[in-house]
């Protein structure tokens, strides 16, 4: 186990292509990769910014950590105030980049944080990466093993130390079977003062790997052959089918799956719905058994590829927190999967594999979320929203149109501007507020 001062600072299973395994995982970063810890960075900075203010120990737990940068080339160099990040950087760096960068803009007067990354396989060249950057002083620690025994460790050690902090993990296991449901569970328990996940979750490893189990032929040949995706664990033919069955009961947390490979299987559905249908239980699983308010998925696309190829999970009780991430997964349009196009009259124009069961057009949706609610504040409207519905950068546009056309109401705080004229803004900030109400 490393320590840092705490002060300073293809396989093939039955008949189906499974994601390939490879001893060269981090030899060079993938687009999949570069999309993935673009959310995280996108959202660190908010996160921290924000949490600074709340006077608790700020704490961000990398559970599958890596080798902390990709390729075997000297850790560059950066300017922390730069937006981007160099392409070779891990999850590790981009977090403590993310986070120097949130201390240096902070007008909090103590901020705080601390982080953990939890790594096995490689964390010895983890160890020297971080030595050998820029951020060798940071406040982090390196934990040698599995992170379902070592997070326990982190998360007691800072409970010791801090009180109650906020915390959030990031689980990017790159595969499926470390995910499973009771882990994530035992982490609910502690008394922590926030707590958020963000997950890579392979639904569509996942589908592949059920299928498998099952003896199912996949009929879509673009989710029978996962191209280029790699897993760094996955599931071979040591494991045999019961097994694989019995883990992905663990994953679920329930049977509940199994349904939606019949239903597969008998041609009622197809693989796209199958997968969403997937990745729904998750999420559901995320809200009943650990209590989550919102929990939002967004599919990711590799390159210019019609078809996703994987889902990045962020699971909040705070209502800021869900709006900030439902804004940068829709920011994020070029490298995530266009779950549905919006033309000009503003109804959904979705590509034939994606069949929601929404409402056909976002005014519809907005309405509808509003018959059963009295006067609902701004950030809370637009994580509802996200949460139940869907991510969309029309969402403030259609507020205002509806509002235009007399449907709904808005009530703003500061009701004028500086210059006396009426307020128009549509999203909330410390000074600005919003109360919306459908108008009947």
């Amino acid at each position: 186990m490393y320590y840092r001062n705490l002060h300073t600072g293809s396989i093939i299973l039955g008949s189906q292509y499974m994601g390939d395994t490879t001893k060269t995982f981090f030899d060079a970063k993938k687009d999949w990769s570069i999309a993935k810890d673009d959310l995280l960075r996108c959202y660190l900075r908010p996160y921290m910014n924000k949490l600074f203010h709340s006077g608790r120990m700020n704490v961000f737990i990398d559970c599958f950590a890596g080798a902390g940068k990709f390729g075997n080339q000297e850790v560059d160099h950066v300017n922390i105030t730069d937006d981007q990040v160099p392409v070779s950087y891990g999850s590790p760096l981009i977090a403590l980049k993310e986070i120097q960068r949130s201390l240096y803009n902070t007008k909090s007067l103590n901020p705080k944080y601390t982080a953990y990354f939890i790594e096995k396989e490689y964390c010895d060249k983890l160890h020297t990466t971080l030595q050998n950057s820029q951020f060798s002083g940071a406040n982090y620690r390196i934990m040698d093993g599995n992170y379902q025994e070592q997070i326990h460790v982190a998360i007691s050690e800072i409970l010791r130390q801090y009180g109650k902090p906020n915390l959030l993990c990031y689980l990017d296991p790159f595969g499926v079977k470390d995910l499973k449901l009771k882990y994530l569970e035992e982490l609910n328990n502690y008394e922590l003062n926030s707590f958020e996940l963000l997950i890579n979750f392979n639904s569509f490893g996942f589908f592949r790997y059920a299928c498998g189990a099952s003896n199912i032929a996949i009929r879509e040949q673009e989710l029978r052959d996962p191209g280029e995706i790699l897993e760094r664990s996955p599931m071979t033919k040591r494991e045999g089918a019961r097994d694989r069955l019995a883990i992905f009961d663990e994953i679920i947390g329930s049977r509940s799956w199994r349904r939606v490979i019949d239903s597969y299987n008998d041609s009622r559905l197809n693989g796209y719905q199958a997968e969403r249908l997937i990745a729904g239980l998750h999420r559901k699983q995320l809200k009943r058994r650990l209590g989550f308010e919102y929990v939002l998925s967004i599919p990711i696309r590799i390159n210019d590829s019609f078809h996703p190829k994987y889902r990045m999970i962020y699971a909040t009780n705070h209502e800021d927190g869900a709006m900030v991430m439902g804004d940068i997964m829709h920011q994020r349009q070029h490298y995530l999967f266009d779950q549905y196009s919006i033309t000009r009259n503003g109804c959904k124009d979705l590509f034939d594999l994606e069949d929601f069961s929404q409402e056909s057009c976002i005014e519809d949706c907005v309405l509808e979320f509003l018959e059963a609610k009295g006067e609902i504040g701004g950030t809370i409207f637009y994580a509802k929203f996200y949460d139940r519905y869907f991510l969309t950068s029309r969402l403030g546009e259609t507020l205002r149109i509806l509002e235009e056309q007399g449907r709904i109401s808005i009530r703003r705080n500061p009701p004028t501007t500086k210059t006396n004229r009426p307020s128009k803004f549509l999203k909330e900030d410390q000074s600005h507020k919003l109360f919306i109400k459908l108008i009947k």
